[in-house]
């Protein structure tokens, strides 16, 4: 029983009725409804009595066996062939050689119904929410070449609490046109009946975003005669300002990334760092990752004894090696900056 100051509320039927400070209601709730439970309650056996071959488990512990490795799933965000391995089902067939577990289809099947269940909760959430939300747009290409766009919303609840939230993330195939980037958008709000209660969308300078903003726009005007704000991603701006600035320095800079590049290229070269090194990483920037070409830095900068010790082996050569002045400017510059390696 899930109990609140007034109400209790089954875990197994979702049944809620009022109570009082006994617990009668509840006694005859179990015995009337799960007759069968409530016996395994009085003899005093638990889910845990199952494991280890002491009994068969019962039909709702089977089940409640199962949600936890489903859950297990969505946590891990491993594969549902897992649930077919045969080293996997070994663990519960000595746990218990009864319990009954679901095949990959069940689990995906089951796992729509927890998404369409955890859906449905947030809808009626927001719904009882008076206020406005606010949204954020993110378009993107994973490294399988497949392009996804996700909508994050935004508001402050009545404890005065900023709430952030993913609200959904869509496989999004060409053309990324601002027609295109409008339609989806309208899509994923008009699913969870968020269209008409939106006052402003943060998103980054791309041509394409910027024009799906303004049609977004003129769609509020005339549908709502409301106005939607638009706001162009501080963070993102400031990125390309750090980009454009680092091209100032590229000749620092040249050194410090082809010896990255040296070290990633090779498992022979990785090798050799990392017997001098201690198995410290040196990081790669992504230019799509924020602050990482900072990070490759300084990540150089704290190995630089390792490097010259290649150096000094003829490993790696002196004419792609960094010198601890290069590393040292950059880092100067960014503490200056307030830059840290947890930004």
């Amino acid at each position: 029983m899930t109990p609140n100051k007034t109400r209790k509320k089954c875990n197994l039927c979702s049944t809620v009725y009022k109570f009082s400070t006994s617990q009668t209601n509840m006694k005859k709730h179990m015995k009337s409804v799960h007759p069968n439970i409530f016996n395994e309650m009085a003899q005093g056996s638990s889910i845990y009595d199952t494991m280890l071959g002491m009994r068969k488990p019962l039909p709702h512990e089977n089940l409640m066996i199962n949600k936890l490795i489903l859950i297990f799933l969505i946590k891990t965000n491993i594969s549902f062939s897992t649930i077919d391995n045969s080293a996997f089902k070994r663990i519960f067939n000595y746990a218990n050689k009864n319990i009954k577990l679901w095949c990959r289809q069940t689990i995906k099947k089951n796992l729509d119904n927890v998404y369409n269940l955890a859906k449905n909760n947030l809808i009626e959430k927001l719904n009882n929410h008076t206020n406005l939300f606010s949204i954020t747009t993110d378009i993107w290409t994973a490294n399988n070449i497949m392009s996804f766009c996700a909508l994050t919303f935004h508001y402050i609840n009545k404890n005065w609490v900023n709430i952030n939230l993913v609200l959904h993330m869509i496989a999004f195939p060409h053309p990324h046109t601002g027609d295109e980037i409008c339609k989806i958008v309208l899509f994923l709000l008009e699913e969870f009946k968020l269209k008409d209660r939106i006052l402003s969308i943060t998103h980054v300078n791309g041509s394409n975003e910027v024009k799906a903003v303004q049609l977004l726009q003129k769609y509020y005007q005339s549908h709502y005669s409301k106005i939607l704000y638009g706001y162009r991603c501080l963070a993102h701006i400031i990125n390309l300002i750090v980009k454009v600035g680092l091209n100032c320095f590229e000749e620092k800079l040249k050194n410090i990334e082809q010896i990255v590049a040296k070290l990633h290229s090779s498992s022979k070269f990785m090798q050799s760092y990392k017997a001098v090194s201690g198995a410290t990483k040196i990081l790669l920037a992504v230019k799509t990752r924020w602050n990482s070409k900072y990070l490759m830095i300084s990540s150089i900068n704290k190995n630089m004894n390792a490097i010259q010790d290649l150096v000094k082996q003829g490993i790696i050569g002196t004419d792609i090696t960094p010198t601890p002045d290069d590393c040292a400017f950059f880092i100067k510059k960014s503490a200056s900056n307030g830059t840290n390696d947890n930004s």
